[in-house]
């Protein structure tokens, strides 16, 4: 086999890896804003660090290999980040709205 062939082909396994990321991020997500609104029915706040702290050991002890365990826990962190930052930005839109209803206009 050519060696442009062997990228082609390993480019295209990569297109599958990202489909499939993709796919799990959006579910993630979407967890993420189930555990919003059980958070806001008991007022908790969107950042638990301890949590957080337990997510990324959990997810770097089932690597394979030690080769990538900076980057994994970078992108693991990247993600939190995001997840607390869509939580935040919907518990403000959230806030906003119930002020607006209640006549306050103000957060």
């Amino acid at each position: 086999m050519k060696f442009l062939e062997q990228i082609y082909l390993l480019r295209k396994e990569i297109d599958k890896c990202d489909k499939e990321l993709v796919q799990i991020l959006q579910r993630r997500m979407e967890l993420v804003m189930e555990i919003l609104e059980n958070k806001r029915k008991d007022n908790l706040p969107v950042l638990h660090p301890q949590r957080e702290k337990e997510v990324i050991e959990k997810a770097l002890s089932s690597l394979d290999q030690g080769d990538f365990h900076k980057e994994v826990e970078h992108l693991l962190k990247e993600i939190l980040k995001i997840s607390r930052k869509l939580q935040s930005k919907k518990t403000i839109s959230f806030q906003y709205c119930i002020g607006w209803i209640h006549g306050s206009r103000q957060i």
